[in-house]
């Protein structure tokens, strides 16, 4: 059995009051996100993600569309760690929080 999976939300530990309150998922991202702040690298992957899917329905091959949705995959990445990021931060709630997560 893992480890988490035994514990109840009353043995959890609780991090301390500055501490962030969503796990970061991946190095890069959250790398662009400490540098550039939250707001910015969810914009730069929205437009990635946008550009990438215009670009997906204008190749003219499998190829290039397959090269076009490696581009929407980056844009992506960007997107969903820093908007649970954005969410965890905005609503400090966990009632709340959970309703946003789960919009």
């Amino acid at each position: 059995m893992v480890e988490g999976a035994r514990r109840t939300p009353s043995t959890q530990p609780t991090p301390p009051p500055g501490a962030a309150r969503a796990p970061r998922r991946g190095w890069a991202d959250s790398l662009a996100a400490d540098r550039l702040g939250r707001k910015r690298t969810f914009f730069t992957g929205l437009t990635v993600f946008s550009a990438a899917s215009l670009l997906c329905s204008l190749a003219p091959n499998v190829e290039l569309l397959v090269v076009f949705r490696a581009l929407q995959a980056m844009g992506a990445s960007m997107m969903n760690p820093v908007a649970m990021s954005i969410i965890a931060h905005t609503f400090t709630d966990p009632r709340e929080r959970a309703q946003a997560v789960g919009v």
